[in-house]
């Protein structure tokens, strides 16, 4: 993602806490330690298929990243 793209507003409005990616709808973290999980029914799982495709980055500008 370049520094100059702008992420919807409606994406960084419902960003849960700790969000470090989204695709499709869906949010993913990566923590520290390289821990990827997805966001589902408001708690964070760490076993999920990936995703295809490739995945927009999150600045961590507008919710603080929490570590798995």
């Amino acid at each position: 993602m370049k520094p100059e793209q702008i992420i919807p507003e409606e994406i960084s409005n419902q960003r849960p806490e700790g969000a470090t990616h989204w695709q499709a709808g869906v949010y993913y973290r990566e923590s520290r330690y390289g821990v990827w999980a997805r966001w589902y029914r408001g708690n964070w799982i760490t076993t999920f298929a990936w995703p295809d495709g490739v995945m927009t980055p999150l600045s961590n500008k507008t919710k603080g990243v929490a570590d798995a």
